[in-house]
């Protein structure tokens, strides 16, 4: 069993204390800065020596664990950033009587007490206190070291930024979008707008009493190892070449890390090609030689105005991207992953980086800004076929059976797929984008489908719907270990009468069903509740949406400047507003 330590030995300690023991947890005793209370029994549990003490960790029994429960966010932060840094593990912990939705993501050192309620879809990152009987809405992102007293209620979609202090009973209505930075949130306060950065606010609603001193501690560069001494812990990032045949091979057995989660990170699936201004290039993560990710991305020159300004930025290629990471990785694993990208991008020039996550979660512990994109209707397949048929909306049913009147039937390809099969896909695939007009970033050519299709026959697809022995509806399907994504298709407008989209989608569920998919993800509109979503959402109404995420980080906020400047031609500041609202990087906006 591990050892574990409390950092502090005041009364949130002591009753730290009750709650660790009453779970299992193995405490052997309490670390604290008074010298004073050195040997102190604590309802029977010692007092061991100091911070220092800890780290040289020189105990007769070894500590491997440690839960610092410090109000003051920004000890705290510190605290548990030194000890990640020096191999101790600094455990979540979450009471027995919490109710946390399975999609909630979790950072690391993150305590949840007694009667938490958190919706689904919400992210906490590392080292965020959340205190007796709090609830917190779906959709709500909250940020590094933030302290969430008793009883506080936080709606929907919200951003609470890093190191904020919520008091008890306080209020955050749904409406508001930001909580700032080191803000204070007075006791049974009620919040009706956005606080800005520093702000004290209370009362009902609440208002602006002063103005704190902004945070200064410096706090993410605590917790960054250096690259020597993560070198020494056995870890190592490499940047790769994606240009030849042999670059080629070496990711595709790289890739076999993570099988059964890669039918978005085939080379065949990439839109981009090496240019002279482009390049395909992955990073992988190596700890003790073990890759444990790995994040292709494309490398380009930032060129304005027809001349090479010798800086780069980074991006992820079209679908879901990001990283990869297998499924032994840790919270700090990740951490280190994000700060050995963030340090090769800036000893290369890169400026800035777009991402393009998947649903798998691999957006959590992002070192950037993220934003929450767009709904993507992701819906269960059910072993029991009527359960799934009372599932779909009236309308849903009826266009099936009209099909079946109609006598519509499908075939459905895996495996070794018939180029003439690909080719019957894509002639109704490109009828379907000619007649909506498709952005040209939606066209891709028979002869990548052919590639991406026949050289991965154990991930791809093709389902085709008939009038006869017409072909009239198709759809490429992309396979990961258990889920199913819709991918591309269309449907002949000749024969929209005969209900063919959604006779495909009910066949497509029943094929998943019987091969041992869980999931089939239809993706999203092209904005969130179009016409396009609610249609997808017809199928799985009863089912949570997947939120697609997308990252954006500024690497050099000097160099970015005077890019967007030198684009725009007009003097620019950095606005936090423009990173996340507006188009990304600025610079390229035409």
């Amino acid at each position: 069993m591990k050892n574990a330590v409390i950092l502090g030995g005041g009364t949130y300690g002591e009753v730290f204390l009750t709650y660790l023991t009453e779970q299992n947890f193995n405490v052997i005793g309490f670390i604290d800065d008074n010298k004073e209370s050195l040997g102190k029994l604590i309802h029977g549990v010692p007092v061991l020596g100091d911070f220092k003490d800890l780290i040289k960790n020189n105990f007769a029994q070894k500590v491997h664990q440690v839960f610092c429960p410090i109000g003051d966010n920004i000890v705290r932060t510190k605290y548990l950033g030194i000890l990640n840094r020096e191999g101790f593990e600094t455990p979540n912990f979450i009471h027995d009587t919490a109710l946390i939705n399975k999609d909630v993501q979790i950072g690391n050192g993150v305590y949840l007490l007694p009667g938490v309620m958190i919706m689904p879809h919400t992210k906490l990152e590392d080292y965020v206190i959340i205190s007796m009987g709090s609830h917190i809405a779906h959709h709500t992102l909250i940020k590094r070291g933030t302290f969430i007293s008793t009883g506080v209620n936080i709606g929907a979609g919200i951003l609470i930024k890093r190191k904020a202090f919520l008091g008890i009973s306080s209020t955050i209505m749904t409406g508001v979008k930001v909580i700032g930075e080191n803000t204070v949130i007075g006791s049974g306060a009620v919040v009706i707008r956005d606080v800005e950065d520093n702000h004290v606010v209370a009362g009902v609603p609440a208002k602006t009493l002063k103005i704190r001193v902004p945070i200064n501690d410096d706090e993410p560069q605590l917790d960054k190892p250096k690259i020597k001494d993560l070198k020494l812990l056995g870890y190592s990032l490499q940047c790769l070449n994606l240009r030849t045949k042999d670059d080629n091979d070496t990711y595709k057995t790289n890739l076999k890390n993570f099988i059964g989660y890669d039918a978005f990170y085939k080379t065949e699936l990439f839109s981009v090609n090496n240019t002279e201004t482009e390049h395909l290039k992955y990073f992988t993560l190596k700890k003790k030689n073990i890759i444990i990710a790995l994040m292709p991305f494309s490398l380009r020159k930032i060129i304005l105005h027809d001349k090479d300004t010798t800086y780069y930025d980074a991006s992820s290629f079209y679908g879901y991207s990001g990283p990869l990471f297998n499924e032994e990785i840790t919270g700090s694993d990740i951490d280190i992953f994000w700060h050995l990208v963030d340090d090769w991008y800036k000893n290369n020039k890169v400026i800035t980086e777009f991402l393009r996550f998947n649903l798998e979660g691999n957006y959590k512990q992002y070192s950037g800004n993220l934003i929450p994109t767009l709904n993507n209707v992701k819906g269960k397949i059910l072993t029991d076929e009527t359960q799934q048929w009372d599932g779909f909306i009236p309308k849903v049913r009826n266009n099936y059976r009209k099909a079946i009147a109609n006598g519509l039937h499908s075939k459905i390809y895996h495996g070794q797929i018939e180029e003439s099969t690909i080719e019957t896909f894509y002639d109704i695939y490109i009828s379907t984008m000619d007649r909506n007009n498709a952005d040209s970033t939606y066209y891709f050519s028979l002869s990548y489908f052919k590639n991406l299709i026949l050289s991965n026959p154990s991930s791809t697809a093709i389902i085709l719907i008939f009038k006869d022995e017409t072909p009239i509806s198709s759809e490429l399907i992309l396979l990961n270990r258990d889920t199913m994504y819709s991918f591309l298709g269309g449907t002949l407008q000749s024969h929209f009468d005969f209900r063919p989209n959604d006779f495909l989608k009910m066949e497509a569920i029943k094929w998943g069903r019987e091969n041992g998919y869980a999931n089939y993800i239809l993706g999203g509109g092209r904005a969130n509740e179009d016409s396009l979503y609610k249609y997808k959402k017809t199928f799985f109404p009863k089912n949570e949406d997947a939120i697609y995420y997308t990252g954006r980080k500024i690497l050099n906020e000097v160099v970015y400047e005077k890019l967007t400047t030198l684009a725009k031609k007009h003097t620019y500041k950095i606005n936090k507003q423009d990173i996340l609202q507006d188009f990304f990087p600025l610079y390229r906006k035409e």
